[in-house]
């Protein structure tokens, strides 16, 4: 029936907060947690324990050193026997500040309480009076972040995977100096879904926006060029892709995508004269050797064209690099099996190469094959480990298999190695919270199995294995 949240420097020094919730009201105080967080507050969940340690012990250490104790009353908070010893010992220490969860009215809570005043848990602005009353200032008020660190959170997010996250931060990046965040700009412009005609006119205001504040570089235009290509004008995207030619004459995808601008166009012989640059540039683009294939046909040369065709299970990529993206073609393909023998193949030639087991695990997770997931995993995280989205693979696995435990462990090392953000928190939050569901169970599971052997002991039930 309760839970707790303290902000504290550290588990054995002086807390400043310690907040008393039930546990059905844990979203609740989790929001006015991370609100104190913001305003400077260091905070401490009560599942940050150390391991081994006694829960009650813990907490009750807490308890008795906090400065300040916040209530948040609720009809669950009412009932709890457990909230009511700690409200106690918060009015004897005269350290108490008591809150409620509206429609929760002041008439509901306990008699013996009812002489407090009491504030709305959703008001930040009066809890904090209320602490500044108390003499309790943020110890590290945290600065806001610039431009530049939002632009990093948003590359971060990127690279998790993490798209809506990433476009919300580069768009606070863009928010707070957009006459020099052409990055944040040319970040975005990656992220809207280039499916969707909106989203790609999006898309092109942001690179346009990018190449106008000082982003002439090749990357740039051809983010811009393709761009134009999905809008289909082909004529701008033809453009925009040679300069990025002009720009690097080494632009294999700025080849490939204006090949598909002068096809689209009907200009076959530029298109193919693309094409085989395109190729020539990465022998493992499998996609300019479609394309090869196609316009082959189209032109009647069946001999060249075949040259191109490949057969997916037999096609195998020179490069790392295109050893991944041929797999994770074939895995949105629905052919995993061959996405697998690829990856195995490959990693017999490039052992020490972490993005192989890396995508094989990802693959395998996704067909429900944990175990041998499992080991692709390990293998990422002992090739590469200090990347934190190795040890957040791992623990997605510990979690689709119960070992929540293990992924509270991995996904602390993932926070250690990598930004603070909410993803990592809210699942390990997760983890913690089913592991403590475990632990629960199998002591009531313990209890009731000692009880059995107690009453078999005492001949007051049958023993079956007798019979």
């Amino acid at each position: 029936m309760f839970a707790v949240v303290a902000a504290k420097d550290n588990h054995t020094g002086m807390t400043d907060i310690f907040i008393s919730y039930a546990h059905e009201d844990r979203n609740d105080a989790q929001k006015l947690c991370l609100a104190l967080r913001g305003e400077g507050y260091r905070v401490w969940w009560d599942y940050d324990l150390y391991a081994g340690e006694a829960r009650q012990d813990g907490i009750d250490a807490v308890l008795a050193n906090a400065l300040a104790v916040i209530v948040i009353w609720s009809p669950a908070a009412s009932l709890s026997a457990r909230m009511r010893s700690e409200v106690e010992q918060a009015i004897v220490q005269d350290k108490l500040i008591a809150t409620y969860l509206p429609p929760f009215k002041q008439a509901m809570i306990p008699e013996d309480f009812r002489r407090f005043h009491v504030v709305d848990a959703t008001e930040i602005e009066q809890i904090i009076r209320a602490l500044d009353w108390r003499g309790l200032t943020p110890r590290n008020k945290r600065p806001l972040p610039t431009s530049s660190q939002y632009l990093s959170l948003g590359l971060e997010f990127r690279r998790q995977g993490a798209l809506g996250h990433a476009y919300s931060q580069f768009s606070k990046s863009i928010a707070l100096n957009p006459k020099v965040c052409g990055y944040a700009y040319y970040y975005r412009s990656q992220i809207y879904n280039q499916r969707d005609a909106a989203s790609i006119q999006r898309a092109i205001e942001d690179i346009e926006c990018s190449i106008a504040i000082g982003g002439r570089d090749a990357e740039n235009y051809c983010q811009l060029g393709v761009s134009l290509y999905e809008a289909k004008q082909f004529d701008a995207a033809i453009q925009a892709l040679s300069i990025s030619i002009r720009n690097c004459s080494n632009s294999q995808r700025s080849f490939l995508y204006r090949g598909r601008a002068y096809s689209a166009m009907n200009m076959r012989d530029p298109a193919l004269a693309d094409y085989l640059k395109s190729v020539e540039l990465d022998p493992d683009c499998f996609e300019a050797h479609w394309e090869l294939a196609d316009l082959y046909e189209s032109l009647g040369e069946g001999e060249a064209a075949a040259q191109h065709c490949i057969d997916k299970e037999a096609f195998r990529p020179k490069t790392a690099d295109g050893v991944v993206h041929f797999a994770k073609y074939l895995w949105e393909e629905s052919d995993h099996r061959i996405a697998l023998d690829l990856l195995a193949d490959a990693a017999m030639r490039l052992p020490r190469d972490w993005r192989l087991p890396l995508m094989s695990a990802l693959i395998r997770m996704d067909q429900e094959e944990y175990q041998q997931a499992m080991c692709d995993a390990e293998m990422v995280v002992a090739l590469n480990p200090f990347y934190a989205c190795a040890y957040r693979v791992r623990a997605q696995l510990s979690m689709n298999t119960m070992l929540y435990d293990d992924a509270v462990r991995d996904l602390t090392r993932a926070i250690e190695l990598s930004f603070e953000n909410s993803i990592d928190y809210d699942k390990r939050a997760t983890a913690h919270s089913f592991a403590r569901d475990e632990r629960a169970s199998s002591s009531d599971a313990a209890r009731a199995d000692a009880i059995r052997a107690e009453e078999r002991r005492l001949g007051l039930c049958p023993d079956p294995t007798v019979y």
